[in-house]
């Protein structure tokens, strides 16, 4: 997971592998990051090829924080298999 803070936003970018081996990476990334620096944040999906359970925790957890914060965020480049993998949760990100 990378996160960069440009202009007016942070950019968040997901891991082409979404998977349980590359939670703390993950994890240890966004705790180092303050949410809050920004007024809007962008979460880039458009890199991911796979995705497990963890990470759809992640993703939802992100999103509950951002929206505690005031923070708006939009989802960008969501590829199929991220679209694929919220519909069996019935999520409709």
């Amino acid at each position: 997971m990378d996160i960069r803070p440009l202009k007016s936003k942070l950019k968040i970018v997901f891991p082409e592998e979404c998977e349980n081996f590359m939670v703390e990476e993950a994890l240890s990334v966004l705790k180092e990051t303050n949410l809050a620096a920004k007024p809007a944040a962008e979460i880039d999906l458009s890199a991911v090829r796979t995705m497990d359970t963890t990470f759809v925790n992640i993703l939802v957890s992100l999103l509950n924080t951002l929206k505690e914060k005031g923070i708006k965020y939009e989802i960008t480049g969501k590829s199929s298999e991220v679209s694929r993998v919220m519909g069996l949760y019935g999520l409709g990100i």
